[in-house]
């Protein structure tokens, strides 16, 4: 391999695992190396603890150290801010997700309930359908009847007909 082509060459641990998209832990611990002091907890109790020493070191006139252990103070402090804001905007996801989920839900709903209503309509214009034509069947059986009343009536009109030109004869 020559040198100067290192970018093809495969490395151990290679999972482009780079941590750019790491999210700051709330409850990692930090050590804290200030001056004078090593404090040790998460970036809110550090936070705490520089305030409070910077506090003490003002109290006792000693600026120059109290504006150093604010500095370390706002190290943290900025550390924290950064946690709130990720998860108020994770949270605001999950809202935004949650409302996406339940105006879904609610679409998914009226359109079921529109494709009953449908099929409750489909189902009610058969049945008139079926009534019409039952409505009409009768009413067909109907005039069958009516006319083989008038077949039967002419037949025995005929009959008696016969029979009394029969009669005659």
């Amino acid at each position: 391999m020559r040198q100067g082509n290192n970018k093809n060459r495969r490395h151990r641990n290679n999972n482009n695992n780079n941590n750019n998209n790491r999210r700051p832990n709330p409850r990692q611990n930090y050590d804290s190396n200030g001056p004078g002091v090593r404090i040790r907890g998460t970036a809110s109790q550090i936070y705490d603890k520089y305030v409070s020493l910077a506090r003490d070191a003002s109290s006792s006139a000693d600026w120059i150290l109290a504006e150093n252990l604010l500095q370390h103070a706002e190290h943290y402090g900025r550390i924290v801010a950064a946690d709130q804001e990720a998860r108020d905007r994770r949270k605001q996801q999950q809202e935004e997700a949650r409302a996406a989920r339940a105006a879904e839900r609610a679409a998914n709903a009226e359109a079921a309930e529109a494709e009953e209503d449908a099929e409750d309509a489909d189902v009610e214009e058969d049945e008139e359908e079926g009534e019409a034509e039952v409505v009409v069947e009768s009413a067909k059986e109907a005039a069958n009847d009516a006319s083989n009343e008038d077949n039967a009536d002419e037949a025995e009109v005929e009959v008696a007909d016969n029979s009394k030109n029969a009669a005659a004869e």
